[in-house]
């Protein structure tokens, strides 16, 4: 009986993701549900979806760097390497731990992370390092379907341009 009622729901379920979206609406109308509310909230949760998707994305993007740059300064002070000391002794003291974070040699990746949150990462980088750096391009759009087969291809041209000539810049 589980099994009759599993197929009964199963072909339920493909019916209406087969089925024209009017008929769908005209079916839940007719049971009751006020379309257009349910599309209002439908669409204001899928905001807040795609919000909280981006901050996510942009937060670990962000502790990708923190932890790169823990890493070099690191690196820097294990190997007594002036630039990056100088730096972080800078960033000590702009912060006004030096008090706290006086023995650069003991610091642990915690307390680098501390000292260089809510800095410019990629500034950061640069300045510690300036044979090499990472370039991240990043394109959000939002177009309707005709701008976006208008659009779509010179687009990815300019973003390939952009890829290949990065090292010129």
């Amino acid at each position: 009986m589980g099994n009759l009622k599993d197929n009964i729901d199963k072909g339920i379920t493909e019916f209406y993701l087969n089925s024209d979206i009017e008929l769908i609406k005209k079916s839940l109308e007719d049971d009751g549900v006020d379309v257009n509310k349910e599309d209002i909230e439908i669409t204001r949760f899928l905001k807040q979806m795609k919000f909280k998707h981006t901050a996510l994305v942009a937060h670990k993007n962000n502790q990708a760097l923190i932890d790169k740059l823990v890493e070099k300064f690191q690196d820097a002070i294990n190997r007594n390497i002036e630039k990056p000391i100088s730096t972080l002794k800078h960033l000590v003291e702009k912060k006004q731990m030096s008090v706290q974070f006086r023995n650069l040699d003991k610091l642990n990746a915690d307390e680098i992370g501390v000292i260089i949150k809510g800095k410019n990462l990629v500034g950061l980088i640069d300045e510690i390092d300036e044979d090499s750096s990472e370039v991240q391009l990043e394109f959000n759009g939002q177009f309707n379907m005709m701008m976006a087969m208008m659009v779509k291809k010179p687009l990815t041209n300019f973003i390939e341009t952009s890829t290949d000539n990065v090292e010129t810049i």
